[in-house]
């Protein structure tokens, strides 16, 4: 029988800005990553310490900021695997003074859904349009992993859209994909 709590060595689970790590149940963390502006999703379970042990972790909570992180065996540096919010929480008790948070998150694209975009680009480049897009109309997502491309434009308009549509939008007009990286 294994021990509490778990050891995970190759995984790093922040929730707010707490490390969750030592909580999370061996075989539940599955992340879902996904291309052409769809939503990357995780679920995971938490075991909350015994509350007799007196450290008991509290319970996520709906939009709270999830991190998933791992590294190589042979390296310190930590790569993001996921980042995003929570937006479910189901509570189980497992135990008398035991319980169980099964956590459901989706990944930032849900930032591309706030400001509408009313804009007109002419002789643009996709990066160029797609880094004015993310850096004008959705101040919270990095627009640093966009790709240079030398592929033009000629003329698009955007009119009463979200990001994401219009990312979407000059994703199918010029053959390419998008997604938000964690």
């Amino acid at each position: 029988m294994p021990t509490y709590p778990l050891e995970v060595s190759y995984i790093r689970l922040t929730v707010g800005a707490s490390q969750r790590t030592d909580e999370l149940l061996s075989g539940t963390l599955l992340i879902r990553q996904v291309s052409g502006g769809q939503v990357d999703t995780c679920s995971f379970a938490l075991k909350g310490k015994e509350s007799w042990r007196g450290t008991a972790g509290s319970k996520p909570t709906h939009g709270q900021e999830v991190l998933v992180e791992t590294r190589l065996e042979s390296e310190s540096t930590w790569t993001k695997l996921f980042g995003g919010v929570i937006n479910g929480v189901n509570e189980n008790r497992v135990a008398y003074a035991t319980v169980r948070w099964d956590v459901q998150c989706n990944d930032y694209t849900h930032l591309l859904q706030r400001i509408l975009v009313n804009e007109t680009y002419v002789n643009a480049t996709v990066s160029d349009i797609a880094r004015d897009l993310v850096e004008q109309y959705s101040p919270f997502v990095s627009s640093s992993g966009i790709a240079a491309t030398s592929t033009t434009v000629d003329h698009v308009t955007f009119a009463h859209q979200y990001p994401i549509q219009a990312l979407q939008q000059l994703a199918e007009a010029t053959g390419r994909i998008w997604y938000v990286n964690p």
